[in-house]
């Protein structure tokens, strides 16, 4: 599911299943999914754990601002107050996946690197795999 119909119909173009919507309309694809990628996603989720926890992915990719990157918040290009409900680093993101039953493999700023050179540290990437505790590999 892409929230951009332009975005949406270039996958489909190049033959993916890709429906325009979004997240909320996930489950009417289903109730587990092998991967998800959440590219600036979560902070904009009202209730992201339960988000998350409802669309049972066994992997997860998601890249969010980097709130720690912020050297005056109010001033940072990433404060959004009304668009972004939340603020993330890397220990929150850990603290809200290991919670919902996730094991966190990496953390990086490859995504920064390409869309903020400047300060790539913006930007932080976390590549998540469900536990096995929690029913996961």
């Amino acid at each position: 599911v892409e929230i951009s119909e332009f975005a949406a119909s270039k996958a489909r173009e190049r033959g993916l299943n890709v429906a325009t919507g979004t997240i909320e309309n996930l489950v009417d694809y289903g109730s587990s999914f092998r991967v998800i990628t959440m590219w600036d996603v979560v902070e904009h989720h009202k209730h992201p754990d339960a988000d998350l926890k409802e669309l049972d992915a066994d992997w997860l990719f998601m890249s969010t601002p980097n709130v720690d990157a912020a050297e005056d918040f109010e001033s940072w290009k990433h404060n959004r107050p009304g668009e972004h409900l939340h603020y993330f680093n890397k220990e929150s993101l850990d603290s809200l996946l290991t919670g919902i039953g996730y094991e966190v493999l990496e953390f990086n700023y490859g995504e920064g690197e390409i869309r903020d050179p400047e300060c790539p540290e913006n930007i932080i990437s976390v590549v998540a795999k469900k536990s096995c505790q929690a029913g996961g590999f």
